[in-house]
């Protein structure tokens, strides 16, 4: 596998990781203090779920392309792994978006 492939996996596979934390935290904060989540969004808050949304989806696909063009095995339990856990991401981004109406 290339240096820059590599390179390209980590960075999104992290970004992707900021960027489901941060609704994550905000999702807890509301939960902790015993009040429903506002459906209201701040304009920067509903581009951030959409660039994680894009975010996320992207990881799914590099992972399955990964598996597909992979030739090391670990390379493709790697790819086999971002794309369950970032499926799971997703879903769980979409039922939150749903919740904002987004």
């Amino acid at each position: 596998m290339s240096r820059a492939f590599t390179s390209t996996l980590v960075f999104a596979s992290a970004a992707t990781f900021i960027l489901t934390s941060h609704l994550d935290v905000q999702a807890q904060a509301a939960s902790s203090t015993n009040m429903a989540p506002s459906t209201a969004l701040s304009s920067s808050d509903r581009q951030f779920i959409e660039s994680a949304a894009l975010a996320g989806t992207t990881e799914v696909e590099l992972g399955q392309l990964a598996q597909q063009r992979a030739v090391d095995d670990q390379v493709k339990q790697f790819a086999a792994r971002m794309v369950e856990d970032h499926g799971k991401n997703n879903e769980e981004l979409k039922r939150i978006a749903s919740g904002k109406s987004v």
